[in-house]
């Protein structure tokens, strides 16, 4: 397996993520790389803070899901002045922002966008995690302690 291909100015990695080795990121690296720098931020920031930011990788996919499809609502209602009528043929040639994001995410079913994954209404009002809420499964902190519209 080639790890490089040769660019304009030399050899280019192929993955988006490399370890200190120089070989691909495992997806579960990621878990590791989260909770030492939630445990650097519980070090640094306890004695000055009620209670020092946390956050998981899934935790970051939220917010980036959210982030998202409040942008891209923005674009089309304020950005571009739609009206109704426009915004509905924007929808037709370009996507629906729900479907944009359930795109990005990987999602085979938009209702997992909407409802079980990335639920503003739930997210923003309750303050808590809909699939812990659901699961009964609870991280090592608090849904309350959760920031998911970073």
């Amino acid at each position: 397996m080639s790890l490089f291909v040769e660019g304009p100015a030399g050899p280019e990695p192929l993955w988006l993520w490399l370890n200190e080795a120089g070989l691909p990121f495992q997806p579960a690296s990621w878990e590791g790389v989260f909770r030492t720098a939630n445990e650097r931020c519980e070090s640094v920031l306890a004695p000055v803070m009620g209670e020092p930011p946390f956050c998981t990788p899934h935790m970051a996919r939220h917010s980036f899901a959210l982030v998202m499809l409040v942008v891209l609502n923005h674009i089309m209602d304020r950005r571009m002045g739609l009206t109704p009528e426009e915004r509905r043929d924007f929808r037709l040639l370009y996507g629906d922002p729900w479907r944009m994001v359930q795109d990005l995410l990987g999602h085979a079913q938009l209702e997992t966008t909407k409802h079980i994954y990335l639920n503003p209404r739930e997210l923003h009002q309750t303050g808590e995690d809909p699939q812990v809420t659901r699961s009964g499964h609870c991280p090592a902190r608090s849904p309350s302690s959760y920031n998911l519209a970073v």
